[in-house]
C-alpha cells in the first residue's frame, strides 16, 4: 500500500453494527438506512491491499461521526506508520500525513442505488478539499459493507456503533441531534463524558455492579470519570503507568482490560513489549512472562 488508506476511502469503508442502543421496537421497525448511519462509530477492523497485492489487516484506530443533518467527520490513526520519506508523489490517493488522516464535510445518501457521496469541506491534506468522493455500500443483516467505486481500490473496514440516546422532556433525543439549552442543562452526565439516561452499563457495572454497586459507581465516576480525565497526564501515559503497575502486582484480569485500553489510547505493541521487558527486572520474571501471554492476545 503506497500510503495509509485514503481519507476519502476511510470515511466510507464501513461495516456498521447498526442496532440503536436504546431504540424502541416501533422505531426499529421503521428505521431507514439514514437512521442507521447517524451517530458515532469506533474503528474495530480495517483491511487494505498491501504492496504485495494481498489484503492485510491494518493496525489502526479511528472515530467516525455521521449527523442526521448530513455532516460527517472522520479521524484515523495508524499505530505503527512506516518511516517518513522525502519522495514526492502525485498519486490521487495521497490522503495521509505521518500515518494520520482527518477530514470533515457533508454526505448525501442514495438508498435506491446503495451509494453515498462525501463532499470534503476540510482535511489534513489540503488537496482533498472540495472533492466529491462517491462510495458504494451493501447491507447484510446488521452490517453495512462499503467499498470504493474505483476498481483500483481494494479495502474494507468495520466500525462499531456507540452513539447514544436519552429521554428528555418525554422525547427521545439522539446524540448529535439538536436540543434546546433547557434540555441540555437537564441532562445528567455519565462517567464517559456523554449524557444519556439509557446508556449501556459500564464494564464495572456489568462485572460487579449487582454485587457491589457503590464500588462500581466509584470506579465509573471517580477513577475513570475524574482521575483518568485529569489534564496533568495524557491518557496514553496513564495507560503505560497502569500497565506497568498491574504487571508488578501480577493482576492478569485487570491487565487484560488495561492493555486493550492502552491500545485504544495509542500505546503501540513495541512500547508494551519494552514495558514488559523493563518490568521483568523490577517486578520479577514470572510476572513479566505472564504479561507477555496476555499482551499477545491483545496485540496479535
Amino acid at each position: 500500500m503506497k500510503n495509509l488508506l485514503s481519507l476519502g476511502a476511510m470515511s466510507f469503508l464501513i461495516v456498521m453494527i447498526a442496532t440503536p442502543l436504546s431504540a424502541t421496537h416501533d422505531r426499529a421497525a421503521n428505521e431507514t438506512i439514514q437512521d442507521r448511519f447517524v451517530g458515532a462509530w469506533r474503528l474495530t477492523q480495517l483491511e487494505t491491499e498491501g504492496p504485495d497485492g494481498k489484503i492485510h489487516r491494518a493496525d489502526s484506530t479511528g472515530l467516525l461521526v455521521f449527523t442526521r443533518d448530513g455532516h460527517i467527520s472522520v479521524q484515523v490513526m495508524e499505530r505503527n506508520p512506516p518511516p517518513q520519506t522525502t519522495k514526492q508523489t502525485s498519486a490521487p490517493d495521497q490522503y495521509s500525513q505521518g500515518g494520520y488522516e482527518a477530514s470533515f464535510g457533508t454526505y448525501k445518501l442514495d438508498e435506491s442505488t446503495h451509494t453515498f457521496t462525501y463532499h470534503v469541506e476540510g482535511a489534513l491534506v489540503r488537496t482533498l478539499v472540495g472533492r466529491d468522493l462517491p462510495r458504494s455500500f451493501q447491507l447484510s443483516g446488521n452490517q453495512l459493507i462499503v467499498k470504493s467505486t474505483r476498481p483500483d481500490e481494494h479495502w474494507k473496514a468495520t466500525w462499531e456503533h456507540y452513539s447514544i440516546q436519552e429521554s428528555l422532556d418525554g422525547k427521545t433525543i439522539e446524540w448529535m441531534e439538536k436540543v434546546s439549552d433547557a434540555q441540555y442543562g437537564n441532562s445528567q452526565p455519565t462517567s464517559g463524558g456523554a449524557m444519556a439516561t439509557t446508556k449501556e452499563p459500564s464494564a464495572a457495572q456489568k462485572l460487579f455492579g449487582d454485587f457491589d454497586p457503590k464500588l462500581a459507581e466509584l470506579t465509573d465516576n471517580v477513577l475513570f470519570g475524574d482521575v483518568w480525565e485529569r489534564p496533568g497526564l495524557a491518557k496514553r501515559d496513564r495507560s503505560l503507568i497502569t500497565v506497568a503497575a498491574l504487571i508488578a502486582l501480577n493482576r492478569p484480569d485487570q491487565l487484560r482490560h488495561h492493555l486493550q485500553r492502552a491500545r485504544d489510547n495509542g500505546v503501540t505493541k513495541a512500547e508494551v513489549v519494552e514495558v514488559i521487558t523493563h518490568m521483568a527486572f523490577y517486578s520479577g520474571w514470572p510476572s513479566a512472562v505472564s504479561a507477555v501471554a496476555i499482551a499477545k492476545e491483545i496485540f496479535q
